[in-house]
């Protein structure tokens, strides 16, 4: 049985067939057709299932396909560069917002779609505008005050960037040799902490060391099993490229995870009064 919006596109099309050639030159309404839809449509698709619903689908992803990589294309085109931080932020947050609405709007568009999508993407982009403009969101209620208030996109960056350190270790690199190539890798992909600062080595390797002991950040923790969980086939090979894993997750995390990362705490001085 096809999904109930699929209906719909078949409906229209079975109207403009039986429709007679006076009402499309006249631009009138096309009539009904008679019967109850549902069983004549079970009955067509009985007979023409596989080449019927194939064509329909193949032209709605096609032209579903085209208007959402027209929507993602003008969203990178239009992303600017800023100064500060603070900019920077303000400006991706307001094109964040405006992608999230087009491609709400496409997806309401889409009779192949549940509405769901449309109305879940626009609730998220509404909420991302309110922000821009420094007002209270309600769908943004109850963060920040959870259970679980360390699961952060920083926390993610740190567990797979001690896995990237893992992974050379793998490959029988010198402990001093990977923190070094690390740096270099991490300099070239533009891979930096919240503040734009070069995230160290030496702070990547407290991580792995913490992590291998069980301790630590959890939600980092939990991504520094997964990654090399997910590696482990590939790590156990006899010719593996432990570098060239390395290098593609830095390069991934530099594309979705960049400035993530939290500055290093600023240790205060001891008070040299103190008695």
């Amino acid at each position: 049985m096809p999904p109930p919006d699929l209906y719909a596109v078949l409906e229209k099309l079975l109207r403009g067939c039986e429709g007679p050639p006076a009402a499309v030159d006249n631009h009138e309404p096309l009539p009904s057709a008679k019967g109850p839809l549902r069983k004549r449509l079970e009955q067509l698709l009985t007979e023409y299932t596989e080449p019927l619903v194939q064509a329909v689908m193949s032209e709605l992803m096609k032209d579903f396909g085209s208007r959402v990589f027209r929507v993602l294309l003008r969203a990178g085109m239009n992303r600017e560069d800023w100064d500060t931080d603070l900019a920077q932020n303000q400006h991706d947050l307001w094109v964040a917002a405006d992608l999230l609405l087009r491609l709400a709007i496409e997806c309401s568009n889409t009779p192949i779609l549940p509405r769901t999508t449309g109305e879940l993407l626009h609730r998220i982009a509404n909420a991302l505008f309110d922000k821009d403009s420094n007002s209270r969101s309600a769908l943004f209620d109850g963060f920040g005050d959870t259970e679980f208030p360390r699961w952060t996109a920083g926390r993610q960056c740190e567990g797979r960037l001690a896995a990237a350190l893992q992974i050379l270790r793998h490959g029988r690199m010198k402990l001093a040799d990977a923190q070094d190539w690390l740096e270099a890798e991490m300099r070239k992909a533009g891979l930096v902490d919240e503040a734009g600062n070069q995230i160290s080595a030496k702070r990547i390797r407290f991580w792995r060391n913490n992590f291998r002991r069980g301790v630590g950040a959890s939600h980092a923790r939990t991504f520094y099993d997964q990654e090399l969980t997910d590696q482990a086939q590939r790590l156990a090979a006899p010719n593996k490229d432990c570098e060239d894993l390395a290098r593609r997750l830095i390069r991934l995390l530099a594309h979705s995870l960049n400035r993530t990362v939290p500055q290093p705490l600023k240790r205060t001085p001891p008070n040299q009064f103190k008695k």
